[in-house]
């Protein structure tokens, strides 16, 4: 059976790479490969059984991936378009048949389902995968490691991955059809590492993205730019949070006598009350009254950031002024009494 390959060669372990030269044109020399019918497994779960010489399309941040480097857990789409926001687009022939668990088709009746009840995590996590929304109808959302584990599941079940057609997504948008794959280096063969600056619709036109823009070389350097930094921002963000979480915590309880403010803002020693405290580093200090001036602890030592002296401190040099002044006062009087005498 031939899913959307208009042609095919009779030796494809032999096929040459192309050197990215020659114009192509979308979709002759790109052929869109459609799912076939599902049929029921041994396990009496809906598959999809996709043929050998069937084309997937895989777009990566690295230009030119070795085939090699698809070991694991990768994802292809069925249409050349649907990969070139994931970076820059390789195209994939199938070496053997693969037997894909039908995630579009599963339902509540199915042993798939059903055994989930066994693994209260995984049934988690493909709720998050496969969700309803409030009429019923399946979305797909993508989480990157929510996606990894339950197509990991789904593999050590005995299926090459999973794989679906066009399904609502949770924004109210549409989720392209795809393949999620286990050790891709295995069951493909590299035809090229495609150049988009080389392909044209059948018009000779060049293909147009998502935002309105010809698909180029640069275009994808720029997609895939973007990808990287809402990456590292969404991971900064997350150690942000660690981070807070790291920095709040609680002390239960604290049995000590600690120094504490007055109403006439003096310092003073409390009587030992045990307290709980709850907060996030660091903990900040009530503002304490100094003088002319308030600030936040710890108190500032010296005129530190121009803070003035007062209160006491201006009694204490204002007593010391009227001394100075007194002593002063008594010396002039002796002075006069010795110079009458003489």
């Amino acid at each position: 059976m031939n899913f959307g390959s208009p042609y095919r060669s009779p030796s494809a372990s032999k096929e040459k790479i192309d050197d990215n030269q020659e114009v192509k044109k979308y979709p002759e020399d790109f052929p869109v490969t459609d799912l076939p019918t599902p049929i029921y497994d041994e396990q009496d779960n809906p598959v999809y059984i996709l043929t050998s010489g069937n084309f997937l399309y895989r777009g990566s941040e690295k230009r030119g991936l070795p085939l090699e480097d698809l070991i694991g857990i990768q994802w292809y789409a069925l249409d050349l378009p649907n990969v070139f926001q994931y970076g820059y687009p390789s195209k994939y022939r199938l070496n053997r048949d693969l037997n894909l668990l039908a995630i579009d088709k599963i339902n509540k009746t199915h042993p798939f389902f059903i055994g989930l009840d066994e693994d209260e995590e995984m049934k988690t996590k493909f709720n998050k995968f496969i969700r309803y929304d409030d009429e019923g109808n399946k979305q797909r959302v993508s989480i990157a490691d929510n996606d990894y584990d339950v197509c990991k599941y789904i593999c050590s079940l005995g299926y090459d991955g999973y794989a679906m057609n066009k399904m609502k997504d949770d924004s109210g948008g549409e989720f392209h059809a795809e393949v999620g794959l286990n050790n891709g280096h295995e069951k493909l063969i590299l035809i090229e590492h495609i150049n988009v600056d080389n392909i044209t619709d059948e018009n000779g036109e060049k293909l147009i993205g998502k935002d309105d823009e010809p698909i180029t070389n640069a275009w994808i350097e720029d997609s895939v730019l973007r990808k990287k930094q809402r990456a590292e921002g969404l991971k900064g963000l997350k150690n942000r949070n660690k981070a807070s979480k790291r920095s709040s915590f609680e002390v239960p309880s604290l049995n000590f006598n600690p120094m504490v403010i007055d109403d006439d803002n003096e310092y003073k020693e409390s009587s030992g009350i045990e307290r709980e405290y709850n907060y996030e580093s660091p903990l900040k200090i009530p503002k304490i009254e100094y003088g002319d001036e308030s600030y936040y602890s710890p108190q500032p030592k010296g005129n530190l950031f121009g803070i003035k002296k007062g209160g006491k401190t201006k009694k204490r040099n204002r007593k010391t002024k009227k001394n100075k002044k007194k002593q002063t006062k008594k010396k002039n009087k002796k002075s006069k009494r010795k110079s009458n005498k003489k």
